[in-house]
């Protein structure tokens, strides 16, 4: 599996430059086991995470 990397973010970044302040945040899932950040308000979350309580 490929590391993750800000070109991940391609999508999110563009979005939140389309909505301005209106943009809340970003999140890309992955296959890691730390969240990381990835620049403001873009995080990289493992997919472990949404099982977690």
């Amino acid at each position: 599996m490929a590391p993750l990397t800000c070109d991940d973010f391609r999508g999110l970044r563009h979005l939140a430059d389309h909505l301005g302040d209106d943009f809340v945040g970003g999140v890309v899932l992955y296959a890691g086991t730390q969240t990381l950040p990835f620049g403001p308000r873009m995080h990289a979350v493992p997919v472990s995470a949404l099982w977690q309580v």
